[in-house]
């Protein structure tokens, strides 16, 4: 594998793992940023966008595209396994052997949680393919007007 492909896989993982990471991490924690309220979902997020740019620059519209849907894909399968974890019964014995003292409410602490991370992702995903795939195109709009100059502005017209 040549050096153009391992800096490729790097770049992927890199977005992948920042888009899921997003998503799973959501909305599970608010904290608070100047007086408002902010989930901490948005902490991984503009890592995507720096991602696709740098695939757009250097492996093409064509590559970023794909990613952008494999991210898609990516999201659609971690909301498959986290909700087919939602729904699972809790077993009792582990739960009194860990939370033993705690209060019992807490086992329903992964379906509050969870279950809005579930909805919140699941309603964030049309967002995120129009963010996305617009970024994509404004990045190589800015491209071909200033004919590959300008990275600066490439990256900040394009986000």
């Amino acid at each position: 594998m040549d050096n153009k492909e391992k800096i490729f896989l790097v770049l992927a993982g890199l977005f992948l793992t920042s888009l899921v990471m997003a998503n799973l991490i959501g909305i599970t924690k608010i904290f608070t940023f100047f007086g408002i309220g902010i989930p901490v979902g948005i902490i991984p997020y503009p890592i995507t966008f720096l991602a696709t740019d740098l695939i757009s620059e250097l492996y093409g519209k064509k590559r970023a595209s794909f990613l952008v849907w494999v991210g898609f894909i990516m999201s659609v399968f971690m909301l498959v396994i986290t909700s087919v974890g939602y729904y699972m019964p809790v077993d009792r014995g582990w739960f009194e052997a860990i939370a033993a003292g705690s209060d019992p409410g807490k086992e329903h602490t992964y379906d509050y949680v969870y279950g809005y991370m579930i909805r919140g992702t699941a309603a964030s995903m049309i967002a995120y393919l129009i963010a996305q795939l617009t970024d994509v195109k404004l990045f190589h709009f800015w491209k071909d007007l200033t004919k590959g100059k300008h990275l600066w502005l490439r990256n900040n017209g394009s986000t």
